[in-house]
């Protein structure tokens, strides 16, 4: 996949978080940005974006995709200039435990001032998974928002904890009974002093997907981009039975 052109909401980078096969497809979920009159983020001098989270489906074993457009946006506008990330991104896709559903775990930046990052979910019956409308945002207790502009709750929030999830990777384990969730921590106190004490990869366990009370750090690191410090982003688990 490339970058859409001037004036596509995918126009500053695109990249492939998770893929879902279905009657013989394959359908990916990637992290669009959208550049346009965006400056740079405050703290890193990185080119700020608008993120979505767009579809593209293969009928050839993933040798050529083509694009379907967006599924999923925050329900915050664009705001140019802005020097901070927006949108929602970072997409992880896996199966429901009874394999009825595609569930879309995102980094969520639609009001940093008021949350921060923290980490959102999204779901689809799989036979619909390529309909916008079809997606459902979990909020306030049920999967009730619209995938497009729709309100979203962080099913990981890390604000009592003073600090931001983001960058998840989520499978069902069904060894395990349950589903397994890598992500990044950022504490607050450990980027005012470029430390990690609290910062860094976490592991978290779910019986349903939504409610993650089994959570642990699992190595320390800075998990932003920032000149000086060294960076762990992205955690992805390879299981090798599931």
């Amino acid at each position: 996949l490339a970058p859409g052109g001037p004036g596509d909401f995918d126009n500053g980078y695109v990249g492939v978080g998770g893929v879902i096969e279905r009657r013989g497809e394959i359908l990916a979920f990637y992290h669009a940005e959208d550049h346009e009159q965006m400056g740079k983020i405050s703290y890193n001098d990185v080119h700020s974006f608008y993120a979505s989270i767009g579809l593209a489906v293969s009928n050839d074993g993933g040798r050529v995709f083509e694009k379907r457009g967006c599924i999923l946006t925050s329900r915050s506008s664009k705001q140019p200039s802005g020097a901070e990330a927006q949108g929602i991104g970072d997409v992880s896709v896996c199966l429901s435990k009874d394999r009825s559903h595609v569930l879309a775990y995102f980094s969520d930046w639609t009001d940093m001032k008021a949350q921060g990052t923290q980490i959102s979910l999204a779901r689809a019956k799989v036979g619909s998974a390529d309909n916008p409308k079809a997606w459902k945002k979990w909020h306030n207790d049920d999967f009730t928002e619209q995938g497009l502009g729709g309100s979203s709750t962080p099913v990981i929030d890390l604000r009592p904890q003073g600090g931001d999830a983001h960058a998840p990777h989520v499978q069902y384990v069904t060894s395990l009974g349950c589903y397994v969730a890598t992500y990044c921590v950022l504490s607050y106190a450990d980027f005012e002093s470029h430390k990690s004490d609290s910062s860094g990869i976490a592991v978290a366990f779910s019986i349903d997907g939504i409610h993650w009370p089994r959570r642990e750090l699992v190595y320390h690191a800075m998990t932003v981009p920032r000149p000086g410090d060294r960076i762990t982003i992205h955690p992805t688990m390879i299981i090798e039975k599931t």
